[in-house]
């Protein structure tokens, strides 16, 4: 008689088991002790056998047979099918265990190499050479950082700050090297190549920050990023 199964059943020692949960099984002469043993086994993390008889059977299921492992600590497991539909309320042996559950794995933050204090320093001071260094940190939010040191030698900071702290954009006094209404060369970066194109700035701008320019050519206004004096940066994907 003809029985479609998955071709991950594997014949093993005592019985038979799932390689994988199954997707799709269709029993069209119902359903043996082994199979439906094999079956929950796949669903669960300890292998045992189930009380019952070796020639039991059950019905026929076109469908997964689905298990109910909420009556386990009383060595009971509950399977039904949709099509057609039945229930059955089955006995363990001891020692079966809950169904595997899949643990999350956090995903590792992106990090990058950004100018952070060497000190605790107070508001009003002037940052030099012997205030701060390079750390690798994780990246968070959309918080301006600075890579190069000398980017930010000589400013004033406006807040109290602590050792180990990133130096942001907002913790300085504003120094525009960008001023709104001024000519900018706007830099597009496409696959490692750089297209040079004149613009007007939108914005006043610091270093590091995304403003708003226009492209005098097609006179459509994007964003880009403060790279140096009137340099604007457009990477894909800023607009």
């Amino acid at each position: 008689m003809l029985r479609y199964v998955l071709s991950v059943i594997l014949l093993c020692t005592g019985g038979i088991g799932f390689a994988a949960s199954p997707s799709v099984i269709q029993f069209q002469d119902g359903i043996t002790k082994p199979e439906l043993e094999a079956l929950i086994n796949s669903q669960g993390a300890v292998r045992t056998s189930l009380r019952i008889s070796s020639e039991r059977q059950y019905p026929s299921c076109n469908t997964v047979p689905k298990i109910d492992f909420s009556a386990i600590e009383q060595a009971q497991v509950k399977v039904s099918c949709s099509n057609p539909f039945w229930k059955r309320t089955i006995r363990t042996r001891s020692g079966y265990a809950t169904p595997k559950t899949q643990r999350l794995t956090r995903a590792v933050p992106e990090t990058m190499d950004v100018v952070v204090l060497r000190k605790s320093i107070a508001k009003g001071h002037i940052l030099g050479p012997e205030d701060v260094t390079i750390h690798d940190m994780p990246v968070v939010g959309n918080d301006i950082t600075f890579t190069n040191p000398a980017d930010i030698i000589g400013r004033e900071v406006i807040a109290h700050l602590g050792a180990g702290q990133a130096i942001l954009s907002r913790h300085l006094q504003t120094d525009w090297i960008i001023r709104k209404g001024a000519p900018v060369q706007i830099i597009y970066q496409r696959a490692g190549i750089n297209i040079l194109a004149p613009g007007k700035a939108l914005d006043n701008g610091q270093l590091g920050e995304v403003i708003q320019v226009e492209n005098n050519a097609s006179m459509r206004t994007i964003r880009g990023q403060v790279m140096a004096k009137n340099k604007i940066l457009v990477r894909a994907k800023m607009n």
